[in-house]
């Protein structure tokens, strides 16, 4: 019961870790994207 109890959490972990890195891009393209807009936004 332990061990499907441990892989039943470890799943979703691991799955949870594939979504981050697929979204790792995604997320320094949006930090850029605000980075760009403060300094436009200290231009005006």
């Amino acid at each position: 019961i332990n061990h499907a109890a441990d892989s039943m959490f470890f799943f979703p972990v691991k799955e949870l870790s594939m979504e981050i890195s697929k979204h790792d891009k995604l997320y320094q393209y949006s930090k850029d994207f605000v980075n760009l807009a403060v300094q436009f936004a200290k231009d005006e």
